[in-house]
């Protein structure tokens, strides 16, 4: 039997939950379309909480010349987003048996020269960027380099990471450096028998689905390619692009991703379950180290910020390339995790 008011008692508790959700996703809509005013965020926007999204919208222009918006189904390149991927595969590989995040990569990698400090660099120190490696930034136009190889990490991993002495001992310093992920995927070719692209596809893309985000790679043509969003340096309607112009694929395993905020969703969503990893083996992934700026394994893991009286762990992992911007900041305990593009 039903108790008189019940359903009516229910049916208000949903509302009010419901009117939460609004005023939430409001309140997040007039911050990005103030900051849109303010000139100071042209792009695509995600939050959400357990898992579900809050807010989702796009706000200005993808193109000034053709004045085309931004939509929130358009891929746009991830930059430095691609080192997360990049960590968690080499994270799979550690629970699979086939590395050690301790041991010399000099010991899978034939093209490493096996003496010397080289051959003290470990897959820890790579994805920490305590390699000491030459800094690729450093190699003059590489990143608007045509060459095709410069999309091969084996080429880079021969041209590059042997081609100048250490900037440090191994472990010693932090030193942020493309080339660190850029042997990291040198890496996972050579142990799991796979390059990079097909085992970013098989371990992540397709289990989650994500069917608009991909790698920029020579010669081949993408969603993105197609349908890109300029980078401007300066907000208005000046058509001019950033310069210069860079080869996304020369950024590989390091920040030549493309997604969407959608697809990206996707992605936290198994970040903050087991689905790719192991918990133990995602917790080592996020535990940064204070003494280098918080750095962990592909991104930056600190407890510093406090919102309301929390005082929570966020998992931080910012990107840029040219004029493109890129952001992932999660709240693992909270399930709470924000996407700017």
């Amino acid at each position: 039997m039903q108790v008189p008011g019940t359903a009516g008692r229910l049916g208000s508790g949903q509302e009010r939950s419901a009117e939460k959700e609004t005023a939430k996703a409001a309140k997040i809509a007039t911050l990005i379309a103030q900051h849109h005013k303010d000139g100071k965020f042209d792009g695509v926007a995600l939050a959400m909480a357990g898992g579900t999204a809050v807010y989702r919208g796009a706000v200005g222009l993808a193109t000034r010349g053709p004045k085309i918006p931004h939509t929130v189904d358009a891929p746009l390149p991830i930059c430095s987003l691609t080192k997360q991927f990049t960590a968690l595969l080499v994270m799979q590989q550690a629970a699979d048996g086939v590395l050690s995040l301790n041991a010399p990569v000099a010991e899978k990698l034939p093209g490493l020269k096996k003496s010397g400090a080289l051959s003290h660099i470990t897959a820890r120190h790579l994805l920490t960027h305590t390699s000491g490696l030459p800094n690729l930034d450093d190699v003059s136009g590489f990143y608007q380099d045509r060459d095709p190889r410069c999309a091969d990490p084996a080429h880079v991993l021969r041209t590059v990471a042997m081609s100048a002495p250490l900037s440090s001992p191994p472990g010693e310093k932090f030193r942020y450096n493309n080339l660190d992920y850029i042997v990291l995927a040198a890496l996972l070719g050579e142990v799991s028998g796979k390059p990079y692209p097909v085992l970013l596809r098989d371990r992540i893309l397709q289990p989650l689905g994500m069917k608009k985000t991909g790698l920029f790679l020579p010669g081949k043509e993408s969603s993105l390619n197609r349908s890109r969003a300029i980078g401007y340096d300066a907000p208005g309607d000046d058509p001019k692009p950033s310069a210069p112009i860079y080869r996304l694929e020369n950024y590989g395993a390091a920040g030549a991703l493309y997604a969407t905020v959608d697809d990206l969703g996707r992605w936290n969503r198994a970040l903050l379950t087991d689905r790719l990893l192991p918990r133990r083996l995602r917790d080592a992934m996020w535990t940064g180290d204070p003494t280098k700026g918080y750095v962990a394994m592909g991104s930056w893991v600190y407890s510093y910020l406090s919102y309301g009286k929390k005082m929570p762990t966020l998992v931080e992992r910012m990107g840029a390339t040219g004029a493109y911007r890129a952001q992932n900041l999660l709240a693992p305990d909270d399930g709470f995790a924000v996407v700017l593009l």
